[in-house]
Order: C-alpha cells, then structure tokens, then sequence
C-alpha cells in the first residue's frame, strides 16, 4: 500500500490521535487537547488497532513508521489552536 492509501484506512482524528501518541502525549493530555473525553480517545485507540492490525501502541506507532504516517513534528498538525496548545506544552 502506499502512503496516502494506508493514511486513508484511518480518520483524520485518529490519524491526528495516532501522531499524538507517536510523539508521546498521554491519552488525558490528547482528550484535553481535542476537547473530548478520555472515552474518546480511548475509542480512537481501539480504532486504530483494529485498523493497523496491531496490539498496542508500540505496535500503531511501528506500523505508522512503516507505512508513512508519521512526519516531523511541525507538519503533523494543520490546526494553529492545537499546534499552539502544543508548543506551550511541550
């Protein structure tokens, strides 16, 4: 598969939740991010390992490098509130 059709098995959200984790943000601090519950997120990451066909988070992160999904930092989030939310708290 190449890389915009593997990014195009998951949504922009969970793709959005996926980077997060990649880049070590805890799952309360993605939920407070995103204005969502912990719940949520929790239902993302369910999602996501269904989808990529993995067991946990090392393994979504593993098949993300694989496929292409995750990028430097600073291209990953196109919304300005949530990247500035992101630099105060990185």
């Amino acid at each position: 598969m190449n890389s915009s059709t593997n990014q195009s098995v998951l949504t922009n959200t969970e793709l959005l939740v996926l980077q997060l984790i990649a880049y070590e943000y805890s799952s309360k601090e993605i939920a407070n991010f995103l204005y969502v519950s912990n719940q949520t997120i929790y239902t993302h990451r369910a999602n996501i390992l269904l989808k990529l066909d993995v067991k946990n988070s090392a393994g979504m992160v593993r098949r993300a490098i694989e496929w292409g999904m995750i990028k430097n930092k600073e291209l990953v989030f196109a919304n300005p509130r949530l990247n500035t939310q992101l630099a105060m708290a990185g």
